[in-house]
């Protein structure tokens, strides 16, 4: 389902108490759905993570001819809008 949102103004305009319930519908929903994400990734724990092998296998790329990390974060989708600046200062952290 969906309406436009020249539709839904609308309609929530001429019915305030429709959009009150509609709006409460759909946040119940997200709730619903955020609390089962969050029960879902409380079930990965940092600690069970090989922290050791992680820091290895980090070190033995940076030992390589691997690419820079600052190369990796430039080909991310997330990162890739950050300038080189700003790349080299996160790839400092790491």
């Amino acid at each position: 389902m969906q309406w436009s949102h020249e539709f839904l103004r609308n309609m929530f305009t001429k019915h305030p108490d429709l959009g009150s319930k509609f709006l409460e519908f759909v946040l119940e929903h997200a709730v619903k759905l955020l609390s089962k994400v969050r029960t879902e990734l409380s079930t990965y724990h940092i600690a069970d993570w090989d922290s050791d092998q992680l820091l290895e296998n980090i070190e033995d790329r940076q030992s390589t001819n691997s690419p820079s990390l600052t190369d990796l974060l430039r080909k991310s989708p997330f990162f890739e809008v950050f300038s080189d600046k700003y790349l080299k200062e996160l790839a400092k952290i790491w």
